[in-house]
């Protein structure tokens, strides 16, 4: 399945910690069980944030990105969301498009590691 076609759920937000969060999931531990550690040494036993159905959360991963240089840019209408990230330097992602702004940013901030 591509990026762009992502639906909104566990299996996107464990993508954006994994990928543009640059989380780790170490091996399964029968004594800790599943942790996922974030990029600072943090243990998040509770797993990712739900970026991708949670408002804050992706607003979050926005704040995330523009400390890396991406600023957003996002339109919407009554049916759909559309993003898109840009630099200053004139880069930018491919727009994305959702049925609500938190999904929208998510598949956008997955274009942010393709984008040279």
């Amino acid at each position: 399945m591509l990026d762009t076609e992502l639906p909104a759920g566990r299996e996107l937000d464990a993508r954006i910690a994994r990928d543009v969060l640059r989380w780790t999931l170490p091996p399964y531990s029968s004594i800790v069980g599943q942790l996922w550690v974030d990029s600072a040494g943090g243990v998040h036993p509770e797993g990712p944030a739900p970026v991708s159905t949670d408002l804050a959360a992706a607003f979050a991963l926005v704040d995330t990105l523009r400390a890396r240089g991406w600023y957003l840019q996002l339109e919407e209408d009554d049916r759909v969301a559309a993003v898109q990230f840009n630099r200053a330097d004139g880069r930018r992602t491919p727009w994305q498009y959702g049925t609500t702004r938190a999904l929208a940013i998510c598949r956008a901030a997955l274009q942010t590691l393709d984008t040279p």
